[in-house]
Parts: structure tokens; sequence; C-alpha cells
């Protein structure tokens, strides 16, 4: 017959009344039986972080970034350029082959502009086609009559063939009006007298070119003339900033 080596214990320990039931014979297992009544304790856990909530957190944070470099950049950039401006020069200069003659010829060709652009942040300023031209005649008392009359004019471009700007079905005049140059020039002492002569639109390319000048002076007969002129030409672009702009135009 079976005798528990603890006869006293097995009879009244509840625990170990469990473990009977339950056919546990191992000692170290009786040992360590849950008794009855006894608070359980539970693992404790290791906080896992979350990867979700990471990466919501990253993308607020690049917005904010974005943000914040949309509005200071273009701010910074401002204020150290105070905005941007491009514009091109034209530079046009008239060389006649019989300088102080009788009469003299000058021409003078003076773009017109196109300006475009957001002032303070940035503006554009170019020369528009075709350009205009303007013809000085300038005669003294030595030469007699009341006007010039031009029937031709011929444009010879570098880059290009013969352009006709006036011929003898349109002829362009004008009248003498009385001219006072400066006091410190040389003719000063001299009676002059010049007639202006516009002609819009009539150069369509931008090169240098020479020009082929026929006419007759209007008075008492018909006094004929002929000049060649070179229109020297230049164009050149440029850019600067606000505060570049600035100086230039307070100096």
């Amino acid at each position: 017959m079976y005798q528990s080596r603890f006869p006293d214990t097995a009879k009244t320990d509840p625990g170990c009344l469990a473990s009977q039931a339950c056919g546990c014979a191992d000692e170290t297992s009786h040992n360590i039986g849950i008794r009855v009544g006894e608070p359980r304790t539970e693992p404790k856990s290791t906080p896992v972080a979350n990867p979700t909530r990471a990466f919501v957190f990253s993308r607020r944070l690049v917005l904010k970034l974005f943000l914040l470099g949309t509005v200071c950049v273009p701010v910074c950039a401002w204020v150290l350029t105070l905005g941007i401006y491009t514009s091109t020069h034209v530079s046009a200069y008239c060389e006649d082959d019989k300088a102080n003659r009788n009469p003299e010829f000058d021409v003078s060709m003076e773009p017109l502009w196109q300006h475009i652009g957001i002032p303070l942040l940035w503006s554009d300023s170019e020369d528009i086609l075709p350009y205009p031209l303007e013809i000085y005649v300038t005669v003294d008392d030595q030469v007699r009559g009341d006007a010039v009359v031009i029937d031709m004019l011929t444009a010879t471009f570098d880059n290009g063939g013969p352009l006709s700007i006036v011929d003898p079905e349109h002829p362009r005049g004008g009248p003498f009006a009385k001219f006072e140059p400066p006091k410190n020039n040389k003719d000063a002492r001299r009676d002059l007298r010049v007639a202006r002569i516009g002609i819009p639109d009539a150069i369509h390319k931008r090169s240098p070119f020479e020009m082929r000048i026929t006419g007759y002076i209007y008075g008492n007969g018909k006094e004929r003339f002929e000049r060649r002129l070179r229109m020297r030409y230049k164009r050149q672009r440029s850019i600067q900033t606000g505060w570049q702009a600035l100086a230039e135009s307070s100096a």
C-alpha cells in the first residue's frame, strides 16, 4: 500500500491536493506549485516603437522645413540682390566720308524700347525692331535754299544685301531752320541752318551698315548732293542687381 512521504501535509495542504489531483508526483513541481489565493505576477513587457507614428512625425518635419525654405530663401535672395534687372545697350554712331563739307550730314538711330517685369523684383529692357532714322542736314550761309529733299537712301548691311529705304517715287524732305551752336563751338560765328528728316520703321536688321544718300537743296534751282555714310552698330546684353542699379543712378 502506497504511503505519502508527507502524511500530514498531503492531507491538509490545498496545493498538495491540487498536485495529486493533476497527477504531479514530482517533488520539484510540488514545491513550485502555485498556491490557491496567492496573487499572480505578470511579466513586464518592453515598449516597442511605433513605426507609423515615427513616419508621420518625419513627414511633418519635412513639410515644415519645406514651407520655411519657400519663404526664407526668396526673401533672403531679394535682400541680397534687391531684384534682378536685365537690359540691352545699343550703340550706333554715324561716320561721314565727307565730314565738314557743305552740306553736312549726321544720321541718328535711336531704337524704341520695351520694358517688362515686376517692379523691385525683376525687369527686362530690350530694343524693338525696326529702328527709326533721324537725318540732320546742316548748311551755312553760303548755300542758298529753303529746304532739303532726299530722293534715294539705300542701306547695305554687313550680314545681308542692300535695302531701299527711300526711293525717287517717295522722296522725303524738310525745311531749314536757324541753328545756333554753343558759343565755345568753332562754328559759333557762322550762320547755320539745319533740316531734320525723320524716317520711322527704317532699319529692320541689327547690324552695321553703309548708307548712300542722294538728293538736292530746294531753292533757286536744285543743287544736288551725294553722301556715303557708315553706321557703326553694337548691341550688348547686361544683367545687374538692384544694388548695382541704385549705385549707378546715385553716382
